[in-house]
């Protein structure tokens, strides 16, 4: 007895010692009204935990299994097309203190946690060196447009190259020289999709197992395990009654494409009346599409589906870290995911242009 209630107490105090609660204690300078919101990774911004100012200051508390990156937003009148976001790391138990500049946020500053300013020094040094002239060189591109000049046009898009070309090493470098950070988890998180896929393999390879915990690096081996030559993952997700459709049972023998949407998605609805002509000609030869909407209000989603004449299955894919969007790391809507009657992916993101012949080739197989 003495025994099992000596256990019962020792578990109890690791549970206390187990502390994953962060907090943020902050000021927006020179404001006093307002709100600001706080977003973490996988999560949109409507969804993320707002904060009223109070004379200024703001707080915000939370858990966290394993270090990750957040952003700030500061909001004088609700939430804005455009803003720009104080980005910061922080780990399970931080207490930090930031002081938000809105007017020029890469003046914000953070303390109270050494990941957190060694992630602001990098942060600083990617806008200065890489960031900032990109930024200058887009002004310049702007101009050049005007004046209709396409030889600056050209020299200022091979100078956007190279700056790009330039930022993308240092990145990797940093990876390759910190090999156990989590920031190097999600620097090669952040870059996925726009280096080539040997490069990500190479790298993934070298971060830490002891990374594990982490969102980014979790994300990481979903990606590559679902480029193309692997098999889809499984997925369930609703219509817009409310009925429950699982993928697998649907792509059970056919040549599947999954198109990626929103109402509100101009070229998304620009591309519906040739992937409706696509549907029509193959659908009878075991070819399927499945539109899968990241539409918020049900409403807007039907109605599209009705004007559009999408007489295909389309779903929900709602909100949150594990939507079938961000599993698939689809990038900007529109965008697409074909698979084989086999179960296996074969394109990411394939033109439409392209996309006929191909149908016609693996309806053959």
């Amino acid at each position: 007895m003495r025994n099992s209630l000596l256990l019962f107490f020792l578990l109890i105090l690791a549970g206390c010692n187990s502390n994953t609660e962060f907090q943020i204690t902050g000021q927006v300078y020179d404001h006093s009204e307002g709100a600001v919101r706080l977003t973490q990774f996988g999560e949109s911004r409507l969804d993320s935990k707002v904060c009223q100012l109070d004379n200024g200051t703001f707080y915000f508390n939370g858990n966290i299994s394993a270090p990750e990156q957040f952003m700030l937003i500061y909001e004088k009148d609700g939430p804005q097309g455009i803003f720009r976001s104080f980005s910061f790391f922080l780990k399970p138990s931080d207490n930090v203190e930031v002081v938000l500049y809105p007017d020029s946020i890469e003046r914000s500053l953070i303390s109270g946690s050494q990941l957190a300013c060694r992630f602001l020094q990098l942060e600083r040094k990617i806008e200065s060196d890489f960031n900032e002239p990109l930024y200058a060189l887009g002004d310049r591109y702007e101009k050049a447009v005007k004046k209709e000049d396409e030889k600056e046009q050209e020299e200022l898009m091979k100078k956007a190259e190279y700056i790009n070309k330039k930022a993308g090493a240092y990145k990797l470098n940093y990876i390759a020289e910190n090999p156990g950070s989590y920031i190097s988890a999600y620097l090669l998180h952040s870059i996925c999709r726009i280096q080539d896929t040997d490069t990500i393999k190479k790298y993934f390879d070298m971060l830490s197992p002891e990374l594990s915990d982490s969102k980014y690096y979790n994300r990481l081996n979903s990606y590559l395990s679902l480029l193309p030559g692997n098999p889809y993952q499984d997925f369930e997700l609703t219509d817009g009654q409310g009925e429950t459709y699982r993928f697998s049972d649907i792509a059970d023998g056919k040549t599947v494409l999954i198109d990626f949407w929103a109402s509100w998605c101009q070229p998304c609805r620009e591309q519906n009346a040739t992937l409706a002509s696509f549907y029509e000609k193959y659908r009878s030869q075991d070819f399927e599409i499945v539109g899968i909407s990241i539409d918020r209000d049900t409403s807007l989603f039907l109605n599209t589906i009705k004007e559009d004449r999408m007489s295909w299955i389309n779903l929900l894919d709602r909100t949150g870290p594990e939507r079938v969007s961000k599993l698939y790391e689809t990038g900007a809507i529109p965008s697409n995911i074909l698979i084989d009657k086999d179960g296996i992916i074969i394109y990411k993101n394939i033109e439409l242009m392209e996309l006929e012949s191909t149908i016609k080739e693996l309806l053959k197989k």
